[in-house]
């Protein structure tokens, strides 16, 4: 009988084990934070070779859109349209424009009056009103076919801080659902 070496296989027996699996290569892979913090790196070094901006990137792009009454722009979906509002915590009095989706132009509805609930800053429950239709010539504005909203709201006065609920509103053949907006942060 011939001796054969423990790490050549025994034709005869399965049970040896050859030298190559008992010691297989390692393999070693680069940590996922490492390649993260690698490509963050090259992000913002990208950032500052081009010399962009957040400024001139919104610009470029049509998404700073200024308010032209000085009041709090809050986009409607995604930019189909945007509402102004304006308060005055003196009175309390709640303006809403109805602006296309550039924030730009009057956009209008066919609404006699706006409905909205408000919530006053630390106040727990929210408050039923209506802001009724503006009527403008002016700007085409009438009763039935308005873009501007506007009413005294008591529990508005001597606030500065507020939520406002808007409703359903359907601009331009949409439907878009109800949703809060904080005044005076807006949405935009």
């Amino acid at each position: 009988m011939k001796l054969q070496p423990k790490h050549m296989k025994n034709s005869n027996s399965d049970s040896t084990i050859s030298s190559k699996t008992q010691n297989p290569k390692k393999v070693r892979r680069f940590p996922l934070e490492i390649v993260t913090i690698i490509l963050i790196g090259l992000f913002c070094l990208y950032l500052i070779g081009t010399g962009n901006n957040i400024e001139s990137f919104r610009e470029k792009h049509g998404h700073l859109h200024t308010s032209h009454h000085g009041g709090v722009l809050v986009c409607v979906g995604m930019h189909k349209a945007h509402l102004e509002l304006l308060h005055d915590p003196e009175s309390g009095e709640l303006t809403v424009h109805v602006l296309d989706d550039q924030g730009e132009n009057y956009y209008f509805l066919d609404l006699i009056d706006l409905p909205l609930q408000i919530k006053p800053h630390n106040a727990r429950a929210w408050v039923d009103i209506t802001l009724p239709a503006v009527e403008d010539v002016s700007i085409g504005s009438r009763l039935g076919r308005s873009c501007i909203f506007q009413g005294i709201v008591p529990e508005l006065v001597s606030q500065e801080r507020f939520q406002i609920r808007i409703p359903d509103l359907e601009f331009f053949g949409n439907l878009y659902p109800s949703f809060v907006v904080s005044y005076p942060e807006g949405s935009h």
